[in-house]
């Protein structure tokens, strides 16, 4: 619908194919292009939502500003369908894209790509739309399961860049050539490949987009989505690298996300040819230490995939009881029967000690 218009929704993400608008908004999803155009949160401007009581609050207003008094579509973007159930919306569209140009690039490590990253910001602004970080095992998993997927230089790991332009006539792939033949002079990446055509985008972006896929058809993962501020990424691999060595040497660690917004997917494959069972008597200690190093670093156990059940525990752990009796107060308040999505996304009280 927004194409047919010629604009553009940015939001894009895995399920997208699937994913229904009030679900979207439900779970503040983000996805690739957090970057330029902020998560779901970021696009909505007005909200219908029935509340617990049955009630219908009346929210669908297309204004860009509105000071007065609380801003009540913000408790029910990310809450999960826990406080009311959103039966319509007002989003904000952008610009149609006219013009782009996309790029593998292979880099030697977290700190290359962070490194590059700062680079495509600094020379393209805005114009930078997508920055995705690819360890080699995320990529061999992407090349593996993406239709028709080829490698076409081999890397220790892979960043998948785009810059975009509303104005066809946009010098983009020149200003993309400039910057990466800088930093292949130095030696700030190993190789590129810039998409000469629509074609060739598609089949980078699919490397990307079958990672998940690809992991879940060769066995599946624990999976993980921390976010830590952009300059601790290398130092936070690192630090789990080590933990994997050390406590888990034969699993297999699988690193990749949206470096651009300090979002990785941090996934713990089993030993080659073991089933993911094998690593259930340590699935909870390794999830909570995995999530205690993101918030050590002044980040979060959960970017964008949110808490429902499984991540219970990561909220009692890192979440203030400040924070956790203001979520339990609102809930309370709009929901006292507890009727709606009981048991997610806000831990239940704990019971006072006799």
């Amino acid at each position: 619908a927004a194409t047919a218009q010629d604009k553009l929704f940015p939001v894009s993400f895995a399920a997208e194919g699937t994913a229904q608008i009030g679900g979207v908004i439900s779970t503040n999803a983000g996805g690739v292009q957090v970057l330029a155009y902020g998560s779901m949160r970021a696009q909505v401007l007005g909200l219908e939502v029935v509340l617990p009581d049955g009630r219908i609050w009346n929210g669908l207003r297309a204004l860009r500003k509105d000071n007065t008094g609380f801003d009540l579509k913000q408790l029910f973007i990310g809450a999960e369908g826990t406080l009311g159930i959103i039966t319509a919306a007002c989003l904000k569209l952008s610009p149609s894209v006219n013009a782009s140009a996309m790029a593998l690039v292979g880099v030697s490590g977290p700190q290359a790509a962070l490194g590059l990253f700062q680079r495509l910001r600094a020379r393209a602004g805005a114009a930078l739309t997508l920055c995705e970080y690819l360890a080699r095992p995320a990529m061999d998993l992407g090349v593996a399961h993406a239709p028709g997927g080829k490698l076409p230089f081999a890397a220790p790991a892979y960043v998948l860049a785009e810059l975009s332009a509303h104005d066809p006539g946009a010098e983009i792939i020149p200003l993309l050539e400039t910057i990466l033949a800088q930093a292949l002079e130095a030696d700030a990446a190993t190789d590129a490949l810039i998409a000469q055509s629509g074609r060739e985008r598609t089949a980078l972006l699919a490397l990307r987009e079958a990672v998940p896929e690809g992991e879940l058809a060769e066995g599946g993962a624990i999976k993980h989505d921390i976010a830590v501020p952009l300059a601790t990424i290398p130092a936070t691999v690192a630090t789990i690298e080590a933990l994997l060595t050390v406590e888990y040497p034969a699993a297999r660690l699988n690193i990749f996300g949206h470096i651009g917004d300090g979002n990785l997917h941090v996934n713990i494959r089993p030993p080659e040819g073991q089933p993911l069972a094998v690593l259930d008597p340590v699935k909870t200690v390794l999830t909570a230490q995995i999530e205690a190093l993101a918030v050590a670093q002044g980040g979060s156990f959960s970017a964008e995939h949110g808490i429902g059940q499984s991540r219970l525990p990561g909220m009692r752990a890192h979440k203030t009881a400040v924070e956790l009796d203001l979520m339990r107060a609102l809930k309370h308040a709009l929901d006292p029967q507890n009727i709606l999505n009981p048991g997610k996304t806000i831990p239940a009280q704990e019971p006072s000690p006799p």
